[in-house]
């Protein structure tokens, strides 16, 4: 019995020696993996929305998505070669680091995006869609004019007043009214 328990003494020493070290300092795991996308003509192809863009500001605060909390990013667009898009463009992307596919945006900084909407109807983009600073996308927006006529972003439509709006002129005119009305009476009362 006692031969047993040596046995099994030092065959525990030897699993929690093999095992302890990777508990205590665990690998980082990596979660996302890219599937080769065939170039800027499979991009382009795979997108919704295609744009080169000026990353102009950043949510503070991320929208839940069931695949993770997703950041917002505002880009003035300056070139379109997929989708229509307006002269300020909202696109997500997961936020956090890159093993979760993110791509996070730096402010001031002109990107070319692929993008896709999302079950809402948001674009929304990633570490895997091919995105790149401008500075390093040069070849590849030089295929996209060969392959897509690009062209400037959509004009916003104006914006149609909405109920609150059309209440408060209707207000402000009614006290105009009732003040030009008070006025008119005051000086025929011959008060001044």
């Amino acid at each position: 019995m006692s031969r047993y328990l040596k046995t099994l003494s030092i065959s525990m020493v030897l699993l929690l020696g093999t095992l302890l070290p990777s508990l205590l300092h665990p690998a980082p795991a990596y979660g996302c993996s890219c599937a080769e996308q065939g170039g800027v003509t499979g991009k382009l192809s795979q997108s919704q929305a295609v744009f080169l863009g000026k990353a102009v500001s950043k949510d503070t605060l991320a929208k839940k998505a069931d695949y993770g909390r997703l950041r917002g990013y505002t880009f003035e667009v300056q070139k379109v070669w997929k989708g229509t898009l307006g002269p300020k463009q909202l696109v997500y992307s997961i936020d956090g680091d890159p093993a979760s596919c993110g791509f996070s945006f730096s402010q001031r900084q002109t990107y070319l995006i692929y993008a896709n909407t999302d079950q809402d109807g948001t674009l929304h983009t990633s570490l895997c869609s091919g995105n790149l600073k401008e500075t390093q996308a040069q070849a590849e927006i030089a295929e996209l004019n060969r392959l897509a006529q690009p062209s400037p972003p959509t004009p916003l439509p104006p914006k149609e007043q909405g109920p609150l709006t059309r209440i408060a002129i209707g207000l402000a005119a009614v006290i105009m009214i009732a003040v030009a009305a008070l006025l008119v009476i005051r000086r025929l009362k011959g008060k001044p």
